[in-house]
């Protein structure tokens, strides 16, 4: 209806989603939903010494992402190894997509019904079920204005984690140092990569070894996502030294 005749007393469905989301954050940044980072399990002394012992730069971190000069870290600001902790073993919510009327299709209307998905990434030990029991009781409760809010889950994926120890991790360190010139560290990944914790599973404990062949200048899911050469050349040097280690 135009926005004129009627903006004022009657709600709009963007305007609600604006609050609605709005709420899932504090102002710091972090995730407002209650126990939203409950399951998380104890970090092993070794995965705690592995983790501080990574180099971490500020600056660089915020290059590498594209952060604007301007932009905090959320949660505070707090940088350093806090970072890859964020990342690698506590839980994430993302607005990954907002759909209401289109900048060019837009008119003076008060619009009827607006759309969003959110991006949750759970961190390994916690339940995906319970964290969208959680989410979705969040966003359900008490909408602004009386709007009804309808809420879909897509999809359900556990968190995973090892401890690379033993002889086909120590093959791996191997492999990649003669691969890449250089001593390998390990870390940890936000992205969701649903099938290797079964696979680990149906395989009898099998070790899976994830050898990362990225860094943040690759643009993974960007539009220009692409690999360097030099590295592709040097992966699949250590790839090669990694059968003959293993064997």
């Amino acid at each position: 209806v135009h926005s004129g005749m009627w903006g004022g007393p009657v709600p709009d469905a963007t305007s609600a989603l604006a609050r609605l989301l709005g709420r899932l954050f504090d102002d710091e940044g972090q995730v407002a939903i209650p126990d939203f980072e409950s399951g998380i399990p104890q970090l092993s002394p070794e995965a705690s010494a592995r983790l501080r012992a990574l180099p971490v730069d500020d600056a660089a971190f915020r290059e590498d992402v594209g952060m604007v000069p301007g932009a905090e870290f959320l949660g505070g600001g707090e940088g350093g190894a806090a970072l890859f902790e964020r990342l690698w073993y506590r839980p994430a919510l993302s607005i990954i997509a907002l759909e209401g009327m289109p900048l060019a299709e837009a008119g003076n209307q008060l619009i009827a019904e607006a759309a969003a998905r959110v991006g949750v990434r759970i961190a390994p030990g916690q339940d995906p079920a319970a964290m969208r029991d959680r989410v979705m009781a969040f966003l359900e409760a008490d909408p602004p204005w009386g709007v009804e809010v309808e809420l879909t889950t897509e999809e359900l994926t556990e968190g995973w984690m090892t401890e690379p120890s033993g002889p086909a991790f120590a093959a791996a360190e191997r492999a990649l140092k003669l691969g890449y010139g250089r001593d390998s560290v390990y870390i940890g990944c936000g992205g969701g990569i649903p099938f290797v914790g079964p696979f680990a599973e149906v395989l009898g404990g099998v070790p899976a070894l994830l050898l990362g062949l990225e860094d943040p200048i690759c643009n993974a899911h960007g539009e220009n996502e692409s690999i360097d050469l030099a590295d592709f050349a040097r992966a699949l040097r250590a790839a090669t030294h990694l059968l003959d280690e293993l064997a």
